[in-house]
Parts: C-alpha cells; sequence; structure tokens
C-alpha cells in the first residue's frame, strides 16, 4: 500500500485555503472510493493533506486523477505529490 502526500505551498492570497479546501473536496470525491482519505483532514488542512491504502494498481489513476484536479484549481505549477 501506498500514501502520498499532496502539498502546495500558500500563495499568500485570501482565497488560497477556501480554494485549496475546494481542490481537496473534489479530490476526496473523485477518490474516497478507491482509497482512504478523510475528509475531516481535508478540511482542517492549510497547505497539504495525505492519500492513504493505495493500492499499487490504483497508484497511477489515482496520481492522474491528483494532478488533472491540481490543474483545474490552478495550483499544478506549484503543488508536489510525493510518496511517503
Amino acid at each position: 500500500m501506498f500514501t502520498l502526500k499532496i502539498t502546495v505551498p500558500d500563495d499568500q492570497r485570501d482565497s488560497f485555503l477556501h480554494r485549496f479546501h475546494n481542490f481537496g473536496e473534489e479530490v476526496y470525491h473523485e477518490l474516497h472510493d478507491l482509497c482512504s482519505i478523510s475528509i475531516d483532514e481535508i478540511d482542517h488542512a492549510t497547505n497539504h493533506f495525505m492519500i492513504r491504502k493505495i493500492k499499487r494498481k490504483d497508484l497511477g489513476r489515482i496520481t492522474q486523477t491528483v494532478q488533472h484536479l491540481l490543474e483545474k484549481h490552478y495550483f499544478i505549477a506549484r503543488a508536489t505529490i510525493k510518496k511517503v
């Protein structure tokens, strides 16, 4: 099983936290059936959250989904997705 840590550095704009939470909630809705992801963790996150218990067969799909949503929410240039 794998864990991914999704981090987006705060851009110091007032809307950052709201936008980050919206991104995280969309990740949750897209992926919660494939892995362990906590909506509570996302709602309290400041710039990162974890996606846990990812099966090897789902890792590529989950990573691609996160990358797509990072792009959709305009975070792709600054974000990191790291296996931990």
